[in-house]
């Protein structure tokens, strides 16, 4: 059950409490969003996630602004004209979404937002990289599990239209400051540790809430509400009629998570896992790979082999991770009910041929051990030094990802050429065998390297039957 960080008080004591959680660029980026909102006549909050991580004490750069439409201000949607307004005053630029009436704003360049902001000289912190701004709107579900026909509503309508109580709260930035909105009693499930939808409807309407209750359920250690639970079977029925791509976005957010070995367990757990396809492994077993690419160690693999990022450890490999021990015709089958990328379908293959194949390859010599695994996507090599738990393996694995994939000879085609050689095969034949001599040791030097390179040639002229061909004279050889 989770924990409140401090209790709501007044709106003065929220508004103070608010202050003293956010970084000082971050308020004074909302007192800028606040006076433009103001100028306009717009209530403005801030809703949903921020307001429930706030109230548990952990902070997100994750802002959703809900902007209340007012007749006075005129037509339009006010959320899309805010982000425009404010981009024009503090730089940055605007992404619209008209069909639902909201807009991201993309900050400008940090220095540059502090100094228009009239913040101390240096970099600011804890600022997002935008904004994400909301029309206050009801919405309409043609049918199960489709995308939601929209129009401008109040507050109340918005915080509605959401998932769950405890993301159905929100906090005034104005025409009063402080207030906490709360008519669903997200506070008290919170409290009590309770996962709650907001009406009969919300999992036949949009199933991708399905997912999300298992990411908060386990985030947050709650439990689902009776009422809650026995919608369950009704939006399990829905799922199928996702979209893979629906679908793929909630997984990718699942496999970002920290706890997400144990959000896997959990879609299998609630049938989730089955109603997405039958061949989604969720097991213990999978929770346990899925486990092994959320790990300080694995984040520090990934960043020695130049694969770190946002997040540490590339998701095509939690993917790989995943579905490692599945025959090629589930990853297949799989690819295409999510509408995966083809670099993400490879790299899932690739992973699970390797680690099926792993005993034939593992001790093979350096060079054949470099060309092998140098037909696969670096991310799934990287999924199975994150599976194995043989340290030879994985020494191996490390000194080919920052080593022995660098090595290369200093001869070219180029140089090849120049000795006479007639262009063809041999030439990548002599290339690899130089490459091979270095990788395993044999050569050492440069003047060695083009020892053996004379021996090659010498070879592949015997074999062409060939004489030396003069080298292309240069253009100031062919004036004179």
């Amino acid at each position: 059950m989770p924990r409140l960080a401090w209790q709501p008080g007044s709106p003065a004591e929220n508004w103070r409490a608010l202050q003293r959680t956010l970084p000082a660029a971050l308020w004074a980026l909302l007192q800028r969003v606040r006076q433009a909102a103001q100028a306009r006549g717009w209530p403005l909050y801030v809703v949903g996630g921020f307001v429930r991580d706030w109230l548990l004490g952990q902070l997100t750069l994750d802002l959703d602004l809900v902007v209340e439409p007012v007749p006075s201000a005129g037509p339009g949607w006010p959320a899309i004209v805010l982000a425009q307004t404010l981009a024009r005053e503090l730089g940055g630029r605007v992404t619209e979404h008209r069909a639902f009436g909201t807009a991201k704003w993309w900050l400008p360049p940090a220095l540059k937002l502090a100094a228009r902001l009239g913040l101390p000289p240096g970099e600011p912190t804890g600022v997002p990289a935008h904004l994400d701004f909301v029309t206050a709107r009801a919405e309409h579900y043609p049918h199960p599990a489709a995308l939601p026909q929209v129009r401008p509503a109040n507050l109340h309508a918005d915080l509605h239209r959401r998932d769950f109580t405890i993301n159905a709260m929100a906090l005034s930035l104005t025409p009063q400051p402080g207030v906490l909105h709360d008519p669903f009693g997200g506070l008290q499930d919170l409290r009590g540790g309770v996962l709650r939808a907001l009406h009969a409807r919300s999992f036949r309407d949009d199933p991708t809430r399905m997912f999300r209750a298992v990411r908060y359920a386990v985030r947050y250690r709650l439990r689902l509400s009776p009422e809650t639970r026995a919608q369950w079977p009704q939006g399990l029925a829905h799922v199928p009629a996702l979209s893979g791509d629906r679908v793929r976005h909630e997984l990718d957010r699942l496999l970002d998570e920290p706890l997400a070995g144990r959000m896997v367990r959990r879609l299998g757990a609630w049938g989730l896992a089955r109603a997405v396809h039958p061949r989604l492994p969720a097991g213990r077993a999978a929770a346990r790979r899925v486990t092994r690419g959320h790990t300080a160690q694995a984040a520090a693999v990934a960043q020695a082999w130049g694969l770190a990022g946002e997040p540490p450890v590339p998701r095509a490999t939690r993917y790989a991770l995943w579905w490692a021990t599945l025959p090629r015709a589930a990853i297949d089958a799989l690819s295409a009910r999510l509408t995966a990328p083809a670099a993400l379908r490879r790299t899932a293959q690739a992973a699970a041929r390797l680690w099926r194949t792993r005993r034939v390859w593992a001790a093979w010599p350096p060079a054949r051990f470099t060309f092998h695994l140098e037909a696969f996507p670096l991310e799934a090599v990287l999924a199975v030094r994150l599976l194995t738990d043989d340290p030879a393996l994985q020494a191996r694995l490390d000194r080919f990802a920052q080593e022995w994939r660098h090595v290369r000879p200093s001869t070219t085609g180029h140089d090849l050429r120049a000795l006479g050689l007639p262009p063809g095969p041999h030439y990548a034949a002599i290339l690899r065998a130089l490459r091979a001599a270095w990788l395993e040791g044999r050569v050492h030097s440069a003047a060695q390297e083009a020892q053996l390179r004379a021996q090659l040639v010498q070879a592949a002229r015997r074999a062409a039957g060939s004489t030396p061909v003069p080298p292309k004279p240069t253009p100031h050889a062919e004036a004179s």
